[in-house]
């Protein structure tokens, strides 16, 4: 396959524009991943933040159903000193 003159300038115009821009595209990229990097992270603190809440809320209603059984037993203690 034969290409004619403005063909082959073409070609040339065009990779030496791919040239040029190949750089440019690859600081966009590692640009990108940095950002991608530091929204992962940002996502995993998200999560083990909403993991200690999570925990956190087990432990604040475990703890008020034992205040709320020994509420009843007191009440109860008290019910029985009434005159």
């Amino acid at each position: 396959m034969s290409y004619s003159k403005p063909e082959v300038s073409l070609i040339t115009l065009l990779l030496q524009w791919s040239h040029r821009r190949v750089p440019e595209v690859n600081e966009n990229v590692a640009q990108s991943t940095v950002v991608v990097n530091d929204i992962t992270q940002e996502i995993a603190s998200v999560n083990q933040a909403s993991s200690e809440v999570d925990s956190g809320s087990t432990q604040v209603q475990t703890s008020a159903e034992e205040l709320s059984k020994l509420a009843e037993q007191l009440d109860a203690m008290v019910r029985r000193f009434q005159v």
